[in-house]
């Protein structure tokens, strides 16, 4: 195989089609999401701290390489007086800026911690 810096016109069209030929051989490029049958576990509603400051709320699932976050919510402003915890157990707060962002796919190794959510008080 060439190097890619010196790859011809042709050399790379080429290589495209390869690609081409094995993703339909393979299906499709998209990953499959984690499910409890591909041996992931389920921790039901979290609040989720990832590295580089991101705070989420939602419904996770964790399997090998992967933390999936479904319903998702971006923590942009905690509002409470006594941290994370309070917002877990009691729910958002006058003062708390949260987002829905849908569902989070985060790797595995950005997974800094889990807090655990009363569920009850983060329905709407």
């Amino acid at each position: 195989m060439s190097d890619i810096d010196t790859l011809t016109i042709g050399e790379a069209r080429e290589a495209v089609q390869r690609g081409k030929e094995i993703e339909k051989i393979l299906g499709s490029k998209e990953c499959s999401k984690p499910s409890p049958s591909n041996g992931s576990t389920d921790h039901g509603l979290q609040i989720i701290i990832l590295d580089r400051g991101y705070v989420y709320v939602g419904n996770v699932s964790i399997d090998d390489n992967w933390v999936l976050i479904t319903t998702a919510r971006n923590v942009r402003r905690w509002g409470t007086t006594k941290g994370l915890g309070e917002l877990a157990a009691n729910g958002p707060l006058k003062d708390s800026i949260i987002d829905p962002v849908g569902t989070v796919r985060a790797p595995l190794r950005a997974l800094i911690g889990l807090i655990e959510c009363e569920a009850s008080k983060w329905t709407k």
